[in-house]
């Protein structure tokens, strides 16, 4: 008995004395806690990305090197030297385009909403491709809202539906 209590205590001892004896694995690096190329420095454009500008039109932050053509109240007008499809990669970011169609050499986006624009607001965004330029039109087409007509009285509810407070037509050769 005593002879394998020995023997299990020699085999025993190496392998606890091993499992204690582990090193501390080598803490990553910050240069490898990242791999290669996984991740944009935060100071850094990716390709293609644009930045902003301090131009804006409708709340919508627009793209460096764009230049303002025109700006009226219902509308907005700019040119650069921007890729076609990086605008549209970047104006996604910025604002709900939903589907473009084509017009002639335009990109159209009938119904746009942009973040930082007044609630609702609806837009439409024109964008031509003229080599080397690229044209962006932003158009204001929310609905105006709603005349309220303030009729005080009965009377003049029956006038402005063409009678008297009796029914009679105001002008009755305007009823033949």
């Amino acid at each position: 008995m005593t002879y394998t209590k020995l023997l299990l205590a020699a085999c025993l001892v190496p392998l606890l004395g091993a499992a204690g004896c582990r090193r501390e694995p080598p803490k990553p690096s910050v240069a490898s806690a990242t791999p290669a190329g996984s991740a944009v420095p935060v100071d850094r454009l990716a390709p293609g990305e644009l930045a902003l500008s301090q131009l804006t039109a409708f709340g919508l932050p627009l793209p460096d090197g764009m230049r303002q053509r025109a700006r009226f109240t219902d509308s907005a007008h700019f040119e650069g030297e921007i890729q076609l499809d990086d605008l549209v990669k970047y104006l996604r970011r910025h604002a709900e385009l939903g589907t473009g169609s084509l017009e002639g050499r335009s990109l159209v986006f009938g119904d746009v909403t942009i973040h930082r624009a007044p609630p609702g607001k609806r837009f439409r965004v024109v964008l031509t491709n003229q080599a080397p330029q690229t044209l962006f039109g932003v158009y204001d087409v929310t609905p105006p809202p709603a005349p309220v007509e303030r009729l005080v009285d009965d009377a003049a509810r029956w006038r402005a539906a063409g009678y008297d407070t009796r029914g009679n037509p105001l002008d009755p050769k305007s009823m033949q």
